[in-house]
């Protein structure tokens, strides 16, 4: 069997990783990828496996950087099934749903889906490749939730794998303890005082629960289905209050270099929305803890319960310096064979 890495491999996002051999192919995730024009350039190109060959799609979660690309799969003349958790199931079409913890067999693999606590229907997967008893077992992490979060159960333990594919974007850090409820509530306070309007980015599955958990009602506020603002309503609210100092953009998830959101994080005086220029005036904030990705301690803690050393973990779904800080931690604490993935890379998988 072979793996190849087709997406989220030194980027963030496109997750989308196909296991091939004896025959069979199987692509976990179908993501788009974000972060300017040069990395969305990349979901217009064909898709490189041939479809006729493709025997399923298997997902993690409905966040779109793991599901965006299904229609474009779709369209290209993929019709075999998709299968993902119900809860995923149920934001998706043409999906079979999963339950959690069973074991699904396919053709020369078997497949379980364990929760993941990243959002609803989030889930890590299991694939157990072959027939034989002692067949390798490959773990696609997705994406890991927090063990502290007031939404989410924390991912249950992994106990045993082979090979794993292991998400690091917070590889590098460790999410502060900040007290949410406080932080939010002066920022709730300064936008009342100035008659300003709070706009909060954040993925319509996912976050803006965790926001809605700590903010029960919000006068004004921009909830958008694009947390790191490439595309959806948040951009026309972007458009006419990013001018106006009084107004407030909160961000509560990670934002992938390339867009828009980084670029603000990082200090952007103007920003392109709908072809114009748009003068930034507007204050810029962020709360950490509230992001639903593992932080580095986090992912280390799940990586623990293993009841004995993988043969080789994979780095994905991490921007080059978070990885490399992830494959480092790795090495000196638990002394786990580990190394980045890159773009196109195919393994053997023994």
């Amino acid at each position: 069997m072979q793996l190849t890495f087709l997406g989220a491999a030194g980027t963030v996002t496109g997750s989308r990783f196909l296991s091939s051999g004896n025959h069979r192919s199987y692509l976990v995730d179908c993501g788009l990828f974000q972060g300017g024009r040069r990395m969305e350039e990349k979901n217009w190109q064909p898709f490189a496996p041939p479809l006729d060959r493709l025997d399923a799609v298997l997902l993690t979660h409905a966040h779109i950087d793991h599901v965006g690309y299904l229609p474009r799969l779709v369209a290209s003349g993929f019709h075999g099934l998709v299968y993902a958790t119900g809860a995923t199931g149920a934001l998706l079409e043409l999906v079979q749903p999963v339950p959690f913890h069973q074991s699904i067999p396919l053709d020369g693999v078997a497949a379980t889906w364990r929760p993941a606590g990243h959002l609803l229907g989030s889930a890590f997967l299991e694939v157990d490749l072959g027939a034989e008893a002692a067949r390798p077992r490959l773990v696609f992490s997705g994406d890991l939730g927090r063990y502290d979060s007031e939404v989410m159960k924390p991912p249950p333990k992994i106990e045993d794998c082979d090979v794993l594919l292991l998400e690091s974007t917070y590889g590098d850090r460790v999410h502060a303890d900040q007290p949410i409820a406080q932080e939010l509530s002066r920022l709730l306070g300064e936008v009342a005082e100035s008659k300003g309007v709070l706009l909060i980015p954040a993925f319509a599955v996912g976050r803006t629960q965790q926001v809605l958990y700590h903010i029960r009602a919000l006068q004004e506020a921009g909830l958008s289905a694009s947390g790191m603002l490439t595309g959806g309503r948040i951009l026309h609210h972007l458009k006419w209050r990013l001018p106006e100092a009084c107004k407030t953009v909160l961000f509560v998830g990670y934002q992938a270099e390339g867009t828009r959101g980084r670029a603000l994080l990082e200090g952007a005086k103007s920003l392109r929305v709908h072809g114009d220029q748009v003068t930034v005036r507007a204050q810029i904030a962020q709360v950490d803890a509230l992001s639903g990705h593992a932080g580095q301690d986090e992912l280390l803690r799940w990586l623990g319960g293993l009841r004995r050393p993988p043969s080789q973990v994979y780095l994905v779904h991490g921007e080059p310096p978070a990885s490399q800080e992830l494959e480092r931690q790795i090495g000196s604490r638990l002394g786990y064979r580990t190394s980045i993935a890159s773009e196109g890379m195919t393994v053997e998988l023994k």
